[in-house]
């Protein structure tokens, strides 16, 4: 399609800016793809694009940076990142609404589970609990092994729950074929992740369930923030949380292997046990929520890179104690934009 100088240029609202110190993320939220920009143009269509047309704005800067934009245009047309409209049709696209919520007081649980069957009614309390907070997403974490039959026994105490997606973290103890017959029997656990295994590999149990094996040794919760580009999150759902929020913490609680509740259970503060505490009443305290909204245009580094709002934020490992610091497991630096 050829670029009219005449019309606007506008991005298709799937498609997102993240502005860092040395360049511009473009994120396809649709299309899962990712683009780098000159920090020119995210100015240009940040802050000029709705207002001047393509002419307008190539009178605004000399010879050789108009050939530059121009290149940047085209190439945004062609891959379908941004269309043309003249200035009486910009208010048929309104600009998205940046804002995110979700009606449940907590999204997501992470239960490290070693020693089920001491704990059984306080596992039942908790997911009572969970349910009247419209709890969905929980997590299940096992280090050292525990057995098939106590993972199923432990399973079972969510049948006919709104507890609907289960991921389950577990060594590599049992042949593979053990573990399809525990999802086939379990269909709201959506991914079983077995640690320690001989090799890594990918099995496709059913159309909304798989089951990954890694050779990497697991042994304890202090494996968790890692932060590389095979964590990130291309959902725009994602993003919206993280203008907004802590994209690890927010409307989320953690039970410890000791049954501690927590944000996060490789974290260190400790608001109750499960044992004489309701999460119910942990999730009211100002104190537990106060990480919620640690977000990433907050955090020292962070702010000033180009991934923040794609990027899984960690707060357990941190680079002093202070709740504003980068994550310690991060090895990007985004004023050199290369990885120590």
């Amino acid at each position: 399609m050829k670029l009219e100088l005449k019309k606007n240029i506008l991005l298709f609202e799937c498609c997102r800016l993240i502005k860092g110190k040395g360049r511009t993320l473009l994120v396809d939220f649709q299309r899962r793809k990712l683009e780098f920009l000159d920090n020119e143009i995210f100015e240009i269509l940040e802050n000029m694009s709705r207002e001047y047309s393509v002419k307008e704005i190539l009178n605004l800067y000399s010879t050789g940076i108009q050939e530059i934009i121009l290149e940047y245009f085209e190439f945004l047309i062609e891959n379908e990142y941004a269309f043309q409209c003249s200035k009486e049709e910009i208010s048929l696209f309104p600009k998205m609404d940046l804002t995110w919520d979700n009606p449940a007081e907590i999204t997501n649980c992470i239960i490290d589970l070693e020693e089920y069957p001491a704990k059984v009614d306080a596992y039942r309390k908790i997911i009572s609990d969970l349910e009247i907070l419209g709890c969905e997403n929980l997590q299940i974490r096992n280090f050292k092994g525990i057995s098939i039959e106590i993972i199923s026994s432990f399973l079972q105490l969510f049948n006919g729950t709104i507890i609907t997606r289960i991921e389950i973290l577990t060594p590599k103890t049992y042949d593979i074929n053990e573990y399809v017959i525990l999802m086939n029997k379990f269909v709201r656990v959506s991914v079983l992740i077995l640690h320690s295994a001989e090799e890594d590999s990918e099995s496709v149990v059913s159309s909304s369930q798989k089951i990954l094996t890694t050779k990497q040794p697991i042994s304890s919760a202090n494996y968790c923030g890692l932060v590389n580009p095979g964590y990130f999150n291309l959902r725009q759902e994602h993003y919206l949380e993280s203008l907004n929020f802590n994209t690890c913490l927010n409307r989320k609680i953690g039970i410890d292997k000791l049954g501690n509740i927590k944000n996060c259970p490789s974290m260190k503060a400790v608001y109750g046990n499960i044992q004489d505490t309701s999460i119910l009443d942990v999730v009211k305290q100002p104190e537990f929520r106060k990480l919620w909204h640690v977000k990433k245009d907050d955090i020292k580094v962070c702010k000033d890179c180009e991934f923040r709002h794609i990027c899984t934020d960690c707060r357990a490992f941190l680079e002093s104690d202070t709740s504003i610091e980068k994550p310690y497991k991060c090895t990007y630096n985004p004023y050199e934009m290369v990885c120590e």
